[in-house]
């Protein structure tokens, strides 16, 4: 083929008219995008609705999306319902004004400061098992107010008081609120004067009043070493330029609602992959009583510079097969070519980390839960991206380093004291995040 010569357009399913696909997209996402996969290969088209839909399912064409060629993509329709609520931070924000803003937040997530971060997760993780009580509970609410803890914590230097707690109760509503927008086909303006917008109008003004509080005791008290401080203090290197009020907001409602959400949802996955597993379940409590054993016979929390070779591997497969960003969309900015095919304008490329991670040219036996992968001598020479669940290229999430030491410290503490029987696998159920559906009902039992 000439180097001016494109290939024919991807094939896919075969919509309706006017809805698309939509009416197979909708009741399972996950389970459409694969049989589209396997019906139509690593790169197919499909319509939901307005949106022409083009699906990625290999790591090369990931690679070219969010790495050679993101330049030439912004993000997706989804992310427009999003900046209702976190308006223009690092999650929604385009071109110039993201590249300020991430060198901006940068040093806030540098090894030195997550050191600081990860004492907050030790002291929020020991409160925490202090206080479960051992028996039947709904877990997802569990990790979430525990996750929300730590956010809180490392952002505001805050325990949950009565701006925090402003924040974190309406928090849950918000995403609620924005991903039904984000599954339907249409939506009203979000300004009619329905009861959940007004719900959604009084949940955010309680947020923006307890982020300017927030904000307010900062510039009278100096830095403090939290990440509120690190965004309030900050000077971009180049231009010298400050966060103002209105970015701070959106920075701190970004990080407050994407860093505790992904956390929570990774937790309660591991915890149901390893209810499958248990001789690794096992071995896994074994390795973090070994380190965490206090001499009195207890255990202490897990810190930053304890090692749990084993816990990582399994944090990195359940990850690979539960991926919380299971997909992420990008729109050309102009016609672009994807594989050798024109993508116009407009349309929706669709990265699904969900498939990427089981692609079988990769992952060998892909649905397997199997930590051994992650052995060195198994890993070396894996394509760099086909393990994205923090997306990749420039724009990967900045609190991956943050998350991963959240959740080694908080896996590790809780193997080594409880065990946590989940008597049904949840469905994946794909929103914001993937998370399992339902409440999530375990058992937890003292070890």
């Amino acid at each position: 083929m000439s180097a001016s010569a494109t290939a024919p357009p991807p094939t896919g399913p075969r919509g309706l008219p006017l809805v698309g696909n939509f009416h197979r997209y909708a009741p399972d996402p996950l389970g459409f995008i694969e049989e589209t996969w396997r019906a139509h290969g690593d790169l197919s088209r499909f319509s939901l609705g307005p949106y022409d839909c083009w699906l990625v399912a290999d790591p090369d064409l990931a690679q070219q999306v969010l790495l050679s060629d993101h330049k030439r993509y912004h993000k997706g329709p989804e992310y427009v319902q999003l900046e209702l609520a976190v308006g223009k931070g690092l999650l929604t924000s385009e071109d110039e004004l993201w590249r300020r803003n991430r060198r901006l937040a940068q040093p806030a997530f540098h090894r030195k400061a997550l050191l600081r971060h990860a004492e907050v997760m030790t002291r929020e993780t020991a409160r925490f098992l202090d206080e479960l009580e051992p028996g039947p509970q709904p877990f997802m609410d569990a990790l979430s107010q525990l996750t929300l803890r730590i956010v809180g914590q490392a952002l505001f230097s805050s325990e949950i008081g009565e701006e925090a707690a402003m924040v974190s109760d309406a928090m849950p509503r918000i995403l609620h609120w924005i991903e039904r927008r984000i599954v339907r086909p249409l939506n009203t303006p979000h300004t009619w004067p329905t009861p959940a917008n007004r719900q959604f109008a009084r949940d955010l003004g309680a947020i923006d009043a307890a982020i300017a509080a927030f904000v307010r005791q900062h510039r009278e008290q100096g830095d403090n070493g939290d990440l509120l401080s690190a965004l309030l203090f900050s000077k971009d290197p180049e231009t010298g330029e400050v966060l103002s009020d209105q970015q701070l907001r959106d920075e701190v409602v970004t990080l407050f609602a994407a860093g505790h959400e992904t956390t929570a949802t990774a937790l309660a996955w591991t915890f149901c992959q390893l209810q499958d597993a248990p001789e690794l379940e096992a071995a896994l409590a074994e390795e973090a009583r070994a380190v965490l054993a206090d001499g009195t016979g207890g255990f202490r929390a897990a810190t930053a510079e304890d090692a749990f070779p084993l816990l990582d591997r399994v944090i990195h497969e359940s990850m690979r097969l539960r991926p919380p960003a299971w997909a992420v969309g990008r729109k050309p900015i102009a016609p672009v070519q994807l594989d050798g095919h024109d993508v116009p304008e407009g349309a929706l490329v669709f990265v699904a980390a969900w498939l990427v991670h089981r692609h079988p040219e990769h992952w060998p036996d892909p649905l397997r839960f199997d930590p051994d992968r992650w052995l060195p001598e198994q890993a070396e020479g894996r394509h760099r991206f086909a393990w994205i669940p923090f997306g990749g290229g420039p724009r990967v999430c900045i609190g991956q380093g943050f998350a991963m030491l959240e959740l080694r410290i908080i896996l590790a503490s809780m193997l080594a004291r409880v065990r946590v029987e989940v008597p049904a696998q949840p469905r994946p159920r794909p929103m914001i995040t993937l998370r399992p559906e339902g409440e999530l009902p375990v058992v937890v039992h003292a070890r």
